[in-house]
């Protein structure tokens, strides 16, 4: 089955080991979703998979779970690895991985840009040497990515480093959406980029879509359109009723979300609210891990697959050496790839 996503025509050659290194960063979406091909997208073709991955969050695990007083990424980066690693083995191939946002741990902004931009190279070069060249990356804008304030500022970084924050894209006759919730948790900062959106979304129809999926980061509610804002964890009212109401005009009936480092499904009217626990640092007992999403004629489902390599058995210690914690770590690693 063709898939509406292409290898970026600019693939350069690791002259070390012959191997092609596909520059994944930021996102070029006329290569990704080329105009020539989304017509013939838009047309069922056969069952398919993807995977949605969040939070790879680089930097997070050393700093606020560990709490390391010079926190690096190296056991983030690990798991990033052991993710990319199992994603690669999937049969049958995925045609696509969607990384639900915060890439990295730190923000943009300019007190913290050296840190952000290490850790982003490190992100970025993460996915064009080890993702399978025929898994097509596709990246979903988060709260870290652009900081819980964004401005004019990290806005452009994270488009010059990653590509557009919202847009559409079709594969086998479905229909998916990505937004930048940030716009949606704080309209008032970037007015003009949140009615941009807004307008966006309202005249994004079904047309004809077998199903409608909708990718953001920050959950629009946990368990009912109802419950009362939840700080940090969902989209506050009135914004929350819209951007729903928008939703359900459009046809979408699936929103696949990260941010909450946790695993939840809920139904909401014609609506299900799927949330994606982190590759990176959980918070609770939840395993590290991905979703993987099967999309039939009649339905989607998916299911959550925890990573074979977790941090927190590792018996990790805040006192602990991290080099100690990452060379663990690595040989585990090691040992699953002789398997």
């Amino acid at each position: 089955m063709n898939t509406v996503l292409e290898n970026d025509e600019n693939t350069p050659s690791n002259g070390d080991n012959g191997s092609t290194i596909i520059s994944r960063l930021p996102m070029n979406l006329s290569t990704l979703f080329p105009e020539c091909r989304q017509q013939q997208e838009r047309v069922w073709q056969g069952s398919f998979t993807f995977v949605h991955a969040c939070d790879p969050q680089l930097g997070l695990i050393e700093k606020h779970i560990l709490k390391k007083d010079n926190p690096g990424w190296k056991v983030d980066l690990t798991h990033l690895k052991c993710a990319i690693k199992m994603i690669n083995e999937i049969q049958p191939k995925p045609k696509f991985l969607v990384v639900g946002g915060d890439m990295v741990d730190t923000p943009p902004y300019v007190e913290t840009l050296g840190i952000h931009s290490e850790q982003y190279k490190d992100l970025k070069d993460c996915f064009d040497t080890m993702l399978d060249p025929d898994i097509k990356a596709v990246f979903v804008c988060g709260n870290h990515d652009v900081g819980d304030m964004p401005t004019f500022t990290t806005m452009d970084v994270y488009r010059n480093e990653f590509g557009p924050e919202y847009f559409t894209f079709w594969h086998g006759g479905v229909k998916f959406t990505v937004l930048n919730s940030q716009y949606f948790k704080f309209p008032e900062l970037l007015e003009m980029e949140f009615f941009q959106q807004m307008e966006f979304l309202q005249n994004t129809r079904d047309d004809g879509a077998l199903h409608h999926v909708v990718f953001q980061h920050i959950p629009l509610c946990i368990e009912s359109e109802d419950e009362i804002d939840i700080s940090f964890l969902n989209i506050n009212q009135p914004m929350r009723h819209e951007v729903l109401n928008a939703m359900r005009t459009t046809g979408v009936k699936h929103i696949f979300y990260g941010h909450t480092h946790r695993n939840g499904i809920s139904q909401i009217g014609p609506i299900e609210h799927v949330m994606t626990a982190a590759v990176g640092g959980t918070f609770d007992d939840t395993k590290s891990g991905f979703r993987v999403v099967y999309v039939s004629e009649k339905e989607i489902t998916h299911e959550y697959i925890p990573l074979e390599v977790q941090f927190k058995e590792v018996n990790i210690t805040a006192d602990e050496d991290i080099q100690t914690t990452d060379e663990s770590l690595l040989k585990k690693l090691s040992e699953l790839e002789r398997k």
